[in-house]
């Protein structure tokens, strides 16, 4: 009889602590969830010192920003040009801002093309850390002679 008891308060302490995990894990999803829909409707735009060159950057792109209702926040960095993420009102604006950017070719700031230093601008999509850690990297592998080969997994290494 002892035992059971013991055995029951042992069974109903497990339970709380699974619902405590439960609990925990269903935060952590929706606020995943939520991370990844705000991440679908922004981009990250480098290279640009204001709001003003913001807007003169996606306009530059023929993406028209009257009347929409765009929120602009700079990221904070050591960098002299800090990123601002955009968010749009859509997903398929920011498709349109993506596609166009990638149509445009190299994007310089308009008021500074005629200038001694023009400003490149840089429109990409708001990834997570580990991804730009991992991006990074990767761009670091191709630079010095690797790339990836479509068959199967295999790496060519550089010849030294």
């Amino acid at each position: 009889n002892r035992t059971i008891k013991k055995e029951q308060e042992r069974m109903k302490l497990e339970i709380q602590r699974i619902q405590q995990e439960i609990n925990s894990l269903t935060v952590k999803a929706a606020e995943t969830a939520e991370e990844i829909q705000s991440r679908n409707i922004n981009v990250v735009i480098t290279g640009v010192k204001n709001n003003e060159e913001v807007c003169e950057v996606l306009t530059q792109i023929d993406i028209s920003v009257k009347n929409e209702v765009l929120k602009v926040k700079q990221i904070a960095t050591a960098n002299e040009y800090k990123p601002f993420i955009v968010t749009f009102p859509t997903e398929e604006m920011r498709n349109s801002v993506l596609i166009k950017r990638k149509a445009a070719g190299k994007v310089v700031l308009e008021s500074t093309k005629n200038s001694e230093n023009p400003r490149t601008i840089y429109i990409n999509e708001d990834i997570p850390k580990p991804m730009q850690i991992l991006l990074r990297k990767t761009k670091g592998l191709k630079d010095i002679g690797y790339r990836f080969v479509d068959q199967g997994c295999q790496v060519v290494c550089p010849e030294n």
